[in-house]
Parts: structure tokens; sequence; C-alpha cells
């Protein structure tokens, strides 16, 4: 999931990055949705150990076969240990979504700091896909004109975004 990725971008990645924002912030937000809805309850996760996935209709008036095998201390163990790996993978994606939202925010924290000509270029042009003709049309540019703007908005944004990891890159070395 490139979007997911804070990490440097070309151009390429870029395009691609501004032509998806428009919905990634509902989308990441769906994923946090489905990621705690994973995450099963204490109490939902015993019932399920404890009676190993048998219908409860099958054996109304007591414990399902093979249930005295087990003791409450190993349902517990196992309860825990499930818990905790669940809670593991699930902490790990939901880290990894809130990535992706520190770096929704600080590609329009880029844009914002752009000026104001080139962040609505890039906002026209790219993120809501409106494309370069329309744009032209709209401001009364010649298309070899607003194909120089697009290009240099583009590489204004690119040095604004990787500039964050060209510093990390020297505090690493240091």
């Amino acid at each position: 999931m490139l979007f997911l990725d804070f990490e440097p971008m070309d151009e390429g990645d870029m395009v691609e990055y501004l032509g998806e924002m428009e919905g990634l912030e509902t989308r990441m937000q769906g994923m946090l949705k489905e990621e705690f809805a994973r995450l099963e309850s204490f109490e939902e996760c015993i019932w399920r150990k404890s009676l190993r996935g048998s219908n409860p209709e099958e054996h109304p008036g007591g414990d399902p076969p093979g249930r005295n095998a087990d003791t409450i201390y190993n349902i517990l163990v196992s309860v825990e240990r499930d818990l905790e790996q669940q809670g593991n993978e699930i902490a790990q994606q939901i880290l990894r979504i809130s990535k992706g939202q520190e770096k929704l925010n600080y590609v329009k924290f880029c844009i914002r700091s752009l000026p104001a000509e080139q962040a609505e270029l890039i906002s026209h042009v790219y993120v809501k896909r409106e494309g370069q003709t329309v744009y032209a049309a709209e401001k009364h540019y010649s298309k070899s004109m607003i194909c120089r703007k697009t290009k240099a908005a583009l590489e204004s944004l690119l040095v604004l975004y990787n500039r964050r990891f060209a510093r990390k890159k020297k505090t690493d070395k240091e």
C-alpha cells in the first residue's frame, strides 16, 4: 500500500499519490474502523476457547464433550496468548495507518506551503484530476505554458516533501 508508506517519493509516486488523495482520508478512517472491529473482547475469546467452536444448542444442558479435559487455567493462558497476538497484529496495522495519515497531512502541508498559484495548479490538475487542458482554458494559458507551470509546481512539491527525508539522513549520519 504505497499510500501508507511514509518515505521519499519520485515524480511518478507523487503523481499517483496526489491522484489518490481525494478519498484517502475516508479510506484510512475505514481501515481504522475495520482494525478496531477485528479486536476480540476478552469475553468473546473465552467463549470461543471454552466451547471450542461447538454449537451451544447441541449441548443445552451441559458442557460439550471434551470440556472436562480443559482446565480454566489452560483456557485463560490460551486466551491471553491469542489476545496478545491479535493485539500486536492490530497495533502494527494501526501504526501503519497512522503513518499514512501523517504522510497525508504532510503532503497537504507541503501543498499549502507552495506559492498560491502552484498550490492551486497541483490541486486542480492532480488532486481533482481536472487535467492540464481544462485548467489552461480556465486560466487562459497556452498548453506549453501550463505544462511548464505544472512541471515546476510538481518539482517544487517534491523538493518540499523530500526535504524532510534529506534532513533525517543527515541526522542519522551524525
